[in-house]
């Protein structure tokens, strides 16, 4: 179960109140029981720090799965703007004054390459699944 910041505050309350009550004539309200609780709010705060290390680290995991699925499906919308374009069309590859011009054949054998290769990297290995919890203690 999640620990929230009201959960620890609560916490801190009945420790403060079992502090306060040390020395008072009552039962159940000695020095034990209040370094008790001071465990118990100890432990929580670890927890909540481990919980906040965990969300923190599954969010930079999540976000490096988004970015290479966003490149991929880049790269996916490169391969078929070049697949879909004319036939006649030529192919430039390269900038500056390393421009490769493909035309005829050559395109047309490029255009062979770019297929097949789509079709290796076509299928991404890698997904996100959103699950919602069911209820308010799974979250």
């Amino acid at each position: 179960m999640a620990i929230t910041i009201k959960d620890l505050m609560e916490q801190a309350v009945v420790y403060a109140c079992a502090w306060r009550m040390v020395g008072v004539d009552r039962p159940g309200h000695d020095e034990a029981k209040a370094r008790q609780e001071k465990r118990r709010l100890e432990e929580m705060l670890e927890d909540f720090q481990e919980q906040e290390s965990t969300n923190a680290t599954n969010k930079k995991v999540l976000e490096l799965a988004e970015g290479l699925i966003e490149w991929h499906q880049n790269k996916l919308v490169n391969f078929n703007t070049i697949l879909e374009a004319p036939l006649d069309s030529e192919i430039q590859l390269g900038k500056g004054e390393d421009v490769l011009v493909l035309k005829g054949a050559r395109a047309e054998g490029f255009r062979v390459g770019l297929t097949i290769a789509r079709e290796w990297i076509e299928k991404f290995p890698l997904s996100i699944e959103r699950n919602t919890p069911a209820t308010d203690e799974e979250q």
